[in-house]
């Protein structure tokens, strides 16, 4: 711009044609400005030289509220002389551009040229706050994306909570982000869940907005505040309906990184889905807490069925041998042994269960059953497959056919006196079979389900299957368990 000036003063050309070569040098150099700040960088720059003013601002206005500001120049610390301009654009004021010289003041020609340039620069202004506003809605979107991506796989609602926070901080630049929820002692009382940014003020935010943190959450609408000077903070209320009710609360610092109408509205949208995350995330939490204790009570029925009967049962014997010979005691003591051993590996197999592998299948479990217990029983049973055994039973029934094999073994194993045993695993699409037979003594023919396998029936119920106990061929007791292979 200066170049211009020189040259056309080298070619005699009359001062007014010099301002209007300058002025369209200014205007060239605000459009090619790559975003919104630059622009109105170049606008107070240009306007100094052109008005050949001290300083120079430009004020950008929204909602009866600054937006942006950008200054120029050495600003007046007293009684100044200076001209405000209106810019204006399609018919609504943009803001403001502001020139002074505290010595004399903007007048004739310069006064011209400030106007000339604000009445140019406007339109331009105008194209660029579009832009930025376009660019940030993309961001906006792409960030929502990720954070709903980040939340989608989340187990716990702790982790939520955190992904929240880190995810609004990302999207919105924002100085502070804290999410806050009803601590149960008072309608007015919320307390620090999660938050991103330094944890001093966050709490200091959230016990000074206190009364308009409950207002925001009671009423379910988003709240500007405007706290102290050059800070805001907008509250957004998660509207969830199983997870516990919050407050998001998003803090800028700065009037140049003022949160506008659109990051509200955008904020407020996305409100919408992080509720419904956290909602599933609760959801999963309280899933998790029924399948521990539904573990924990069958862990407990296996430890009554499989260890406690037992031991109370050996204990019995050695009472009992204590009022017989020698040659009695020394047998119950034995035979108690060999419960006691079988208990402890019962008991450990239980305790265990919950940390099987995922990647193994049902018949090598089944085969490691049988292996394990040969010790004993004095002898390795037999098995057989038949079917897609490994293929065709969901997990949960896999599970319950495993602790039913193990049921069977060990009763064989105390009260059978078997000499040999068959395991047969059978399965289609839409049955399983679990088959163990022996030929130990039997069973009585009115003596219906075995106390050590009332488990198993239970189980066969719960499953919408039977279980049969009969009598083994030539001797020896059969048990038959049938399920459906998917429940």
């Amino acid at each position: 711009m200066q170049g211009r000036h020189r040259a056309a003063a080298v070619r005699g050309l009359p001062d007014d044609v010099t301002r209007t070569h300058a002025l369209l040098d200014a205007i060239d150099l605000i459009g090619s400005a790559p975003d919104l700040d630059e622009t109105l960088r170049r606008i107070a720059s240009v306007a100094c030289t052109l008005g050949q003013a001290a300083y120079a601002a430009v004020e950008l206005t929204g909602a009866d509220a600054l937006v942006r500001r950008v200054d120029h120049g050495d600003l007046p610390t007293g009684d100044d002389r200076s001209l405000t301009v209106d810019l204006l654009a399609h018919g609504a004021v943009l803001g403001q551009l502001t020139v002074g010289r505290p010595d004399a003041g903007i007048d004739g020609d310069d006064r011209s040229l400030v106007e000339r340039l604000a009445a140019l620069a406007a339109p331009l202004v105008a194209n660029a706050v579009a832009f930025d506003e376009s660019e940030r809605h993309r961001r906006w979107l792409e960030g929502t994306v990720k954070v709903a991506a980040a939340l989608a796989p989340t187990m716990r609602l702790e982790d939520a909570r955190t992904q929240l926070v880190s995810g609004v901080s990302a999207v919105a630049g924002a100085a502070l982000v804290a999410l806050l929820e009803p601590d149960g002692r008072g309608e007015d009382r919320w307390q620090l869940v999660a938050h991103q940014g330094d944890e001093a003020q966050a709490a200091a935010a959230a016990e000074a907005l206190s009364e308009e943190v409950a207002a925001s959450g009671a009423g379910g609408q988003v709240r500007l505040v405007r706290r102290v000077a050059g800070r805001e903070s907008l509250l957004i209320p998660l509207q969830t309906q199983h997870a516990p009710a919050g407050v998001l609360l998003v803090e800028q610092a700065g009037i140049s990184s003022s949160l506008g109408a659109l990051e509200q509205h955008l904020l407020s949208t996305f409100a919408g889905q992080v509720s419904l995350a956290l909602d599933r995330a609760h959801a999963i939490g309280e899933r998790q807490e029924l399948l521990i204790a539904a573990d924990r009570d069958r862990i407990a029925r296996d430890l009554h069925d499989l260890v406690i009967q037992r031991l109370y049962s050996t204990g019995l014997q050695l009472q009992a041998a204590r009022n017989g010979d020698a040659a009695g005691m020394g047998a119950a003591i034995a035979a108690s042994v060999r419960d006691i051993d079988t208990s402890i590996r019962d008991l450990r197999a239980t305790i265990f269960e919950l940390g099987r592998g995922l990647t193994s299948t049902l018949s090598g479990e089944a085969r490691g059953l049988v292996q394990e217990y040969a010790a004993a029983l004095g002898f390795q049973p037999a098995l057989r497959l038949s079917g897609p055994v490994d293929t065709a039973l969901t997990a949960s029934v896999a599970d319950e056919a495993l602790l039913v094999l193990r049921e069977a073994l060990s009763n064989i194993a105390r009260h059978a006196h078997a000499t040999a045993a068959q395991v047969e695993l059978t399965a289609s699409a839409a049955w399983f079979m679990l088959r163990v037979a022996d030929d130990g003594v039997g069973m009585a023919p009115d003596a219906g389900v075995a106390s050590g396998l009332r488990n198993a029936q239970r189980r066969a119920e719960s499953l919408g299957g039977v279980i049969r106990m009969g009598a083994a061929t030539p001797h020896g007791a059969s048990l038959v368990w049938l399920v459906p292979a998917a429940r």
